[in-house]
């Protein structure tokens, strides 16, 4: 994850997106993993095969970058904003320095670093991971295992 600014001021409740669980398992039921994750993981979030997402890859890339991965959402009337180490501490340490700001509500896309030289695209929310389509619990210790490279707070008007 990057550092950012404590410039950075996120509308935490502005992207909450309580039914995106429920929509996100349904989706994962019905769908076969693939062998890309990056479309996979678009799929599940614009509800579209991997296979229909991946048409939509840039010709001039092999896998999903995160500038285009953000440009295809942000293209789909989607919310999206980096979230940075210093934008979810930007707490004031006079008042409830203990508050998160993230919770079971939210969606966060996420680039994973997951052995040398290999990343891959997951789906956050509720306390589980999207990839490929499978649906796992999250494990206390899945972000120091696969650390992030980047992480994106998303919603969409038709998950609320």
């Amino acid at each position: 994850m990057i550092n950012g600014s404590y410039r950075q001021k996120i509308e935490w409740a502005r992207f909450e997106c309580p039914a995106a669980f429920e929509l996100f398992r349904e989706r994962a039921l019905v769908r076969r993993s693939y062998s890309t994750c990056g479309s996979a993981a678009l799929g599940l979030l614009v509800n579209q095969p991997a296979a229909k997402v991946e048409t939509k890859l840039p010709k001039t890339v092999k896998h999903w970058s995160d500038r285009a991965t953000i440009h295809f959402l942000l293209n789909r009337r989607f919310n999206v904003t980096q979230v940075s180490k210093y934008g979810v501490t930007n707490i004031d340490p006079n008042g409830d320095w203990e508050a998160t700001p993230l919770n079971r509500k939210h969606v966060l896309l996420c680039n994973l670093l997951m052995c040398r030289d290999e990343a891959s695209w997951f789906v956050i929310t509720n306390n589980h991971s999207f990839h490929n389509y499978g649906m796992e619990e999250l494990n206390p210790l899945f972000f120091f295992n696969k650390p992030s490279q980047s992480v994106y707070l998303v919603s969409h008007p038709s998950w609320k």
